[in-house]
């Protein structure tokens, strides 16, 4: 943390001595939201298809049942909303709520791996 801080002191320095505006953005990651274990260690999700997201963690998933390790998501997430997988490789859209599950179609697919993000 102390890197980081120097680095703005001397960015402002720099920009003060310059008499220019400078912004400075950072990327702070939050917690992330993981699937849990899926069948043979990873499944084929296909564009199009719907798949049924679920905070059970004693599910194991498979190419129609993604399990993931945050049990609000259900609570907090709304239809229409959409999920992005494995960094933003694989995308769904929330179509349904179902109790504690959320129903999605799968936008873009591909191969989804226990424990991506």
């Amino acid at each position: 943390m102390k890197i980081i801080k120097q680095t703005i002191e001397h960015l402002r320095h720099i920009s003060e001595k310059l008499d220019v505006s400078v912004a400075i953005l950072a990327d702070l990651q939050g917690p992330k939201i993981r699937v849990g274990k899926m069948k043979n260690g990873a499944q084929e999700i296909v564009a199009g298809q719907y798949v049924t997201i679920t905070s059970d963690q004693e599910v194991v998933g498979t190419s129609e049942t993604i399990p993931i390790d945050y049990p609000n998501l259900s609570k907090d997430a709304k239809e229409g909303n959409t999920i992005l997988m494995d960094d933003g490789l694989l995308e769904l859209k929330i179509v349904k709520k179902e109790g504690s599950n959320l129903i999605a179609q799968v936008v873009v697919g591909g191969k989804l791996k226990s424990r991506k993000g």
